[in-house]
């Protein structure tokens, strides 16, 4: 990361754009596969893709690729499968401009059965008066879900923060677990649930709408009686954005990407493994996009994959050494975002 020019420059406010331009209107043209490989009887990928003009859910073993979630008017994203592999959770958005792509300020989170059937819709922000929502997954049991929501904090004179919330299963009587004033994300708990990792500000940084050097990862408990983190301790400390934390699968690192800041995303984010301890390893890094990791049992990560400034989102794996990486999933002219991979 320390080669890394953090400048931004006007042709990056202007690639920026472009690349959400590219990535977020519905594609008009065929669908056209670059890459497509097979992949082992025993594991599963989720991903949502515009493929067919907005992104909807999609399946694919090896024994091809099944959409689950089709409606011209919406797009379906950030899925999360349950831990008994009967259902999953994602975000519903409308289709729409730009801004309204993918966007946690106009999202429902709904609930499917596998196979894409029986649609629920769980939260949408006018029940709880939320002003953003996104990052929901599940705990190791099912019975909880775990999100990041974007609410009125009475501890800082009602200003906006993004906090950490708790629900059932089913998106009910949330209860906020986060205390600090600051800013919380994308929360996932530990295969065993003994610890939440997340990305957050520091304590004691200014609020900022673009934290690009400040964000970074946290580990915690829960303490279930007062229904809050306790022992929280920050694991990364360096002048980049850190996100996007995934436990390992044997819940003892962490994968998350980095970036310089919130523009530098857009073309560039690397990914880096933190231990428990605190201990920093990289994975990948090179002049691409790489977020959304998800990994199983053997230590294979796989995660998005975007290795131009105007390409297309695509569906790659690595190990976590490091070795091996290879793009499994490809699309010349429609991406692929939010991979999860399940094992069976």
């Amino acid at each position: 990361m320390s080669k890394i020019n953090v400048k931004i420059t006007q042709f990056g406010l202007i690639s920026c754009l472009l690349i959400s331009t590219f990535q977020l209107k519905a594609q008009k043209s065929a669908p056209k596969t670059l890459v497509d490989v097979p992949l082992e009887s025993n594991i599963s990928l989720f991903y949502s893709t515009n493929k067919t003009g907005t992104y909807q859910i999609y399946k694919k073993s090896a024994d091809g690729e099944k959409q689950l979630t089709e409606d011209v008017n919406f797009n379906f994203w950030g899925l999360k499968v349950s831990p008994d592999k009967k259902k999953f959770i994602c975000y519903r958005s409308p289709k729409g401009l730009i801004v309204k792509d993918n966007n946690s300020k106009n999202a429902e989170l709904w609930l499917f059965d596998i196979d894409g059937s029986n649609g629920e819709k769980l939260i949408s922000l006018a029940d709880y008066k939320w002003r953003s929502h996104n990052s929901a997954s599940w705990s190791p049991d099912g019975k909880q879900l775990l999100m990041a929501a974007e609410v009125s904090d009475k501890n800082d004179f009602n200003k906006f923060h993004w906090h950490l919330f708790l629900t059932d299963s089913l998106g009910k009587d949330p209860v906020q677990i986060s205390s600090r004033s600051t800013m919380f994300a994308e929360p996932v708990f530990s295969p065993n649930g003994q610890y939440i990792a997340y990305s957050a500000l520091s304590e004691g940084t200014p609020y900022s709408l673009c934290p690009s050097k400040y964000m970074e990862i946290y580990v915690a408990q829960l303490d279930s009686t007062a229904q809050k983190l306790k022992n929280e301790r920050k694991l990364t400390s360096n002048d980049f954005w850190d996100g996007n934390p995934c436990f390992t699968a044997d819940g003892q690192d962490i994968v998350y990407s980095i970036a310089p800041g919130c523009l530098n995303q857009v073309e560039y984010m690397d990914l880096q493994l933190v231990s428990l301890t605190g201990k920093v390893y990289d994975v990948k890094t090179d002049k691409s996009v790489k977020m959304n990791a998800t990994t199983i049992a053997d230590g294979t990560v796989y995660f998005q994959y975007r290795p131009g400034l105007t390409g297309n989102s695509c569906i790659a794996r690595v190990e976590t050494g490091g070795d091996n990486f290879t793009i499994i999933y490809q699309g010349s002219n429609f991406s692929i975002i939010n991979p999860q991979v399940v094992e069976y």
